[in-house]
């Protein structure tokens, strides 16, 4: 894997449990890091539901807009929201090497 996915991935991975652990502390969380065909890589960041709260000094909100600019400098896709159960999900899909690399 590229040395710029490998840092985007795992930045995308501990700004995710960073945000799972501020907003559902003691919630499960499971990371996922696979290859898919067509040279993809895909990461997911899924907790389950916890006590939701924000803990003191939880910072300025700016850690779902730094995955997500991380991600589209490698031509991939973020895409972060709530689950039907209450938990919250992050997906990165990005290509193993940039087009123009």
């Amino acid at each position: 894997m590229p040395g710029p996915v490998q840092l985007v991935v795992y930045r995308v991975v501990q700004e995710a449990l960073v945000n799972a652990r501020r907003h559902a502390p003691g919630a499960p969380v499971r990371v996922t890091v696979c290859g898919k065909d067509g040279g993809e890589l895909r990461c997911e960041i899924l907790n389950g539901r916890g006590r939701r709260q924000v803990a003191a000094g939880a910072g300025i909100g700016l850690g779902l807009v730094s995955m997500e600019e991380r991600v589209g400098a490698l031509d991939g896709e973020l895409t972060a929201g709530p689950t039907g159960d209450g938990g919250f999900r992050v997906t990165a899909t990005m290509p193993w090497e940039r087009a123009d690399a």
